[in-house]
């Protein structure tokens, strides 16, 4: 038996050492023993948050449940608990299991607010709105009253539980909450519009929200409003209405500064006296660690072309922004290899092709900043193409179907798929998306980070194509690093080495890719969009199987098209050289760097 302190104040304190220290297998080491010398409902507490950690829920479940039996009296700690075991149900896609725990300790005392919230996600998780019903009715079974209600649900609970759906992709489900009758019960109608509008917008239903958000211009008191249409302009390229409501929201929200940065990125600067740089260099010096001025004062230097000033403000942007995410390269790297692991050459061959046939779905997939949305652009100007841009529908389907989180049980999933599985999670995907589709069955999805199971997606899809953007990585890197991305899947964007590892983790897994499947994935290089767009696109057309239209590439006037990417000026452009080596500009400053990424190529 391992040496260890002996009272209980002791143990806590060796404990939280070695869990600060990420030493877990010490931790099971000393938790054991502490569970055999008195079987307290703590350590067990502890060992079953240890095994969550590992990602071993099973064993983590049996610690959790055992500590639970202890607990007679404390409320407080039983709904701890009761929420951790709820989470891994809900990982293991055990719903049924989830609901039975929550309704059993909701039951008990109306203080378990959280649980009642976890079940409400929980029926949304099964699109269940008879439970979800339920919940109400359990507020009403203590007595609570609508005034009560009111103040126990507020208006940014119910947009952080719309936002939760949206995380989950469950995009649908989202519209259909912010449509329910018993907001009335809640909100004003101001507020409901509102969320309502919010959702459209978060789900990507741009004209829909656009129109909605101008009706509330003239009714509504919140003045976000005029943050969102001025996104909404500024995507459609607007710049009139874009900066007049820019204007509009930065009166009311002064030392809100994100649409300044909008603002400097639709403009092209050439003079250093610009009145616009004026006002900027005042606000940077009553606001210095501001990402977005800093953001913006970047961008226009690189304009008038002073590259080491202009460098010095992207890098204290995103020192800044990187202070404030987390981003696990670790994790990132485990999952990617495991994939390519499980979905090998032998996984290919048995099963490409063997998926769902009703749709023809474009896969556009590469590292940001690589071509992807010219690509999607030209594309969706063949009247049967429907461009949806970076959607999350596929990744979220991958999650509906295998459980990620135990690794061996993926394994099995992976080994014992069929035609019918594959069938199921094209019919899925198809399902998740036809409200978008406008009754076409040929679209474009760009989701860039779809890249790391593409066997699965040509194996889900009798008709899928996949295109590979293929750009200088140096180029990529710099694109990457002056520019601010709100999802946190770009959460590597604001460190240098971070970038280089996302880059290096791509070209080594569409390599193995490449190896396994062969033809059926078209490399684009960006060099050859830019100086034989003509060709190049003719090739890309003959791949997807469409009629190549040379009018395709002298369209430049897009009606009502919303681009939400931060390729959203050059999308409204005419291909241009510019865009080639940009690097150049910036050897001095990235040397190190650059001599990294001259030695990986696809």
């Amino acid at each position: 038996m391992t040496k260890h302190p002996q009272d209980f104040y002791n143990k806590k304190k060796y404990l939280n050492q070695l869990l600060s220290n990420k030493d877990f297998p010490q931790a099971i080491i000393i938790l054991k023993d502490y569970i055999e010398e008195e079987n307290h409902w703590f350590w067990q507490y502890s060992l079953g948050l240890v095994y969550f950690e590992l990602k071993n829920l099973s064993k983590s479940l049996i610690c959790l449940e055992t500590a639970l039996s202890k607990i007679e009296t404390n409320n407080k700690i039983i709904q701890k608990i009761v929420l951790k075991i709820f989470d891994i149900f809900i990982l293991h896609k055990d719903y049924t299991s989830a609901n039975t725990l929550l309704k059993k300790h909701l039951s008990k005392t109306p203080v378990f607010f959280d649980i009642a919230e976890r079940l409400y996600v929980s029926c949304a998780l099964q699109v269940n709105f008879t439970d979800f019903y339920e919940y109400f009715d359990h507020l009403r079974v203590f007595k609570i009253s609508n005034d009560q209600i009111k103040s126990l649900i507020t208006e940014q609970d119910i947009k952080k539980f719309i936002y939760f759906l949206i995380q989950e992709n469950e995009l649908i489900l989202a519209e259909d909450f912010a449509n329910f009758s018993f907001l009335k019960k809640i909100l004003t109608e101001d507020s409901i519009e509102f969320i309502q509008a919010e959702t459209l917008f978060l789900t990507s239903n741009y004209p829909r929200s656009k129109k909605l958000f101008i009706k509330l211009v003239g009714t509504s008191p919140n003045k976000q409003i005029y943050k969102f249409l001025a996104e909404l302009y500024r995507m459609e390229g607007d710049k009139f209405n874009a900066f007049k409501y820019s204007i509009l929201y930065m009166r009311s929200f002064p030392h809100d500064f994100s649409l300044i940065r909008t603002i400097a990125y639709m403009h092209s600067f050439k003079k250093k006296n610009h009145h616009f740089i004026k006002t900027l260099r005042s606000l940077l010096n009553k606001n210095q660690h501001d990402i977005h001025l800093n953001y913006a004062m970047g961008k226009i230097y690189e304009d008038l072309k002073d590259y080491n000033v202009c460098m010095s403000y992207f890098k204290t942007a995103n020192q800044i922004q990187d202070s404030k995410v987390t981003f696990e390269k670790s994790f990132l790297l485990r999952e990617v290899n495991y994939y390519k692991e499980c979905f090998d050459l032998n996984f290919y061959d048995k099963n490409k092709n063997s998926g769902y046939s009703s749709i023809a779905p474009i896969f556009i997939v590469g590292l940001p900043r690589s071509g992807s949305t010219i690509i999607e652009e030209i594309l969706s100007r063949e009247p049967s193409v429907m461009a949806l841009s970076e959607i999350k529908t596929f990744k979220s389907n991958f999650k509906y179907f295998f459980n990620i989180y135990d690794p061996q049980f993926f394994k099995q999933q992976v080994q014992q798929i069929d035609k019918t599985t594959l069938v199921s999670i094209g019919k899925k995907y198809h399902q998740d998306l036809i409200n978008k589709l406008d009754g076409r069955n040929i679209f474009t999805d760009k989701m860039l980070f779809n890249y790391a199971y593409l066997p699965l997606i040509k194996s889900s899809f009798s008709n899928a194509k996949i295109i590979i953007t293929d750009r200088n990585y140096k180029d990529i890197f710099i694109s990457i690093y002056k520019n601010f991305f709100s999802d946190p899947l770009f959460n590597f964007a604001y460190k240098e080495e971070h970038i280089v590892d996302i880059i290096k983790i791509y070209n080594n897994t569409i390599k193995h890719w490449k190896d396994i499947m062969g033809n059926d994935l078209l490399f684009v290089k960006y060099k050859d969009i830019v100086e034989n767009p003509e060709s190049t696109f003719s090739n890309i057309f003959q791949f997807c199987e469409l009629k190549w239209q040379s009018r395709f590439l002298t369209t430049t006037k897009i009606e009502n098209k919303f681009i939400d990417t931060a390729s959203f000026s050059q999308a409204r452009k005419n291909i241009y050289k510019e865009s080639l080596d940009v690097n150049i500009k910036y050897e001095n400053i990235f040397k190190n760097i650059f001599d990294q990424l001259n030695q990986l190529s696809l």
